[in-house]
C-alpha cells in the first residue's frame, strides 16, 4: 500500500525518475507504462507469481541460486525485489489487477534504483569497479577502501533485505519504514509526477476541501490510471501540500 509519506529527498527521487525515463527512451503522455521498458534499460527480470508470499519468495530465491533469505513468518505480498550482484528479479502477485500491478512494479523499481543501482554507481565513481566485490559480499573492504568510502561519504557494505515485519504486518524498524516510504514516493513520481499535476491542483484552490480531494482523486484514477485507494491517499497529500487544508469558513462551518 502506498502511504505517500516522504522520507527521501523529493529532488533526488525526481532525478532518478527522470533518468529512468531518459534511459528507457522517454515518456510520452499518460498513463505511463514502465513495465515493458524496465528490462530494456536495467538488469531486471520480471515475473508474475501466483499467491506470492514470503515463503514463495524464499523458495524462488533458493532455486535461482540467490543467497539464503532469513526465515520470516509467511505473509502475502503484492511484490518483492530480489537483488544480487547488481541484477534483480522483480516478482509481482499474478492475482492483482492491472492498476495495482503498475503501482507494485513502480514501487519495486524504486527500491532497486534507490537502494541498489544508485549506491553501486556512487561506489564505482568514488572507488572504482573493483570495489563492487565488497558490495556483493565477495570480499571484505580493504582499509584503504574503507577510508576512501568515509572520505567520499559513500556507504560501503553488503545490501541487506527489508522484509522484516511485526506479527501484525506493521513496520517497526525505522530503516525499513524509510525505505518503503522512499519507494512509495518514487512510484507516485514515476506514474503521476507532481510537475504534471501542480497546475491542475492549484486551479482547484478555491473549491471546498472535500471537493478538491474528490476532483484530484478522480483525475488520478481516470487520467493517470492509479488504483482508487492509492489515488485517494495521493490526492489528499497533493491538495494539502499545494493548496492547504480547510479554509477558515469551512472550519467555522459557514
Amino acid at each position: 500500500m502506498l502511504t505517500g509519506t516522504r522520507s527521501a529527498s523529493a529532488g533526488h527521487i525526481a532525478r532518478l525518475v527522470a533518468e529512468f525515463w531518459s534511459d528507457a527512451g522517454g515518456a510520452d503522455g499518460f498513463p505511463r507504462e514502465p513495465e515493458p521498458l524496465i528490462s530494456l534499460s536495467l538488469p531486471i527480470v520480471m515475473q508474475a507469481v501466483p499467491n506470492l508470499s514470503c515463503v514463495v519468495v524464499a523458495d524462488r530465491a533458493a532455486r535461482l541460486g540467490f543467497p539464503p533469505l532469513e526465515d520470516l513468518p509467511d505473509r502475502p505480498l503484492r511484490g518483492c525485489l530480489l537483488a544480487y550482484r547488481g541484477s534483480a528479479l522483480l516478482l509481482v502477485d499474478a492475482a492483482d489487477d492491472r492498476r495495482q500491478r503498475r503501482v507494485t512494479i513502480a514501487h519495486e523499481l524504486g527500491h532497486y534504483l534507490i537502494e541498489i543501482h544508485e549506491p553501486r554507481r556512487r561506489v564505482v565513481r568514488a572507488l572504482g569497479d573493483d570495489s563492487l566485490a565488497v558490495l556483493d559480499g565477495v570480499r571484505p573492504a580493504t582499509f584503504e577502501e574503507q577510508l576512501d568510502a568515509v572520505l567520499a561519504g559513500t556507504p560501503l557494505g553488503v545490501h541487506v533485505h527489508l522484509m522484516t515485519r511485526e506479527e501484525d504486518g506493521s513496520i517497526a524498524c525505522a530503516r525499513v519504514a524509510a525505505a518503503e516510504c522512499a519507494a512509495d514516493d518514487f512510484a507516485l513520481e514515476l506514474l503521476a509526477p507532481r510537475s504534471s499535476l501542480r497546475a491542475e491542483v492549484l486551479a482547484l484552490a478555491r473549491q471546498p476541501l472535500q471537493q478538491r480531494w474528490a476532483s484530484v482523486t478522480s483525475l488520478l484514477i481516470h487520467h493517470y490510471d492509479l488504483p482508487p485507494i492509492v489515488a485517494g491517499g495521493y490526492a489528499k497529500q497533493l491538495v494539502h501540500d499545494l493548496t492547504g487544508g480547510e479554509s477558515v469558513r469551512e472550519q467555522l462551518g459557514l
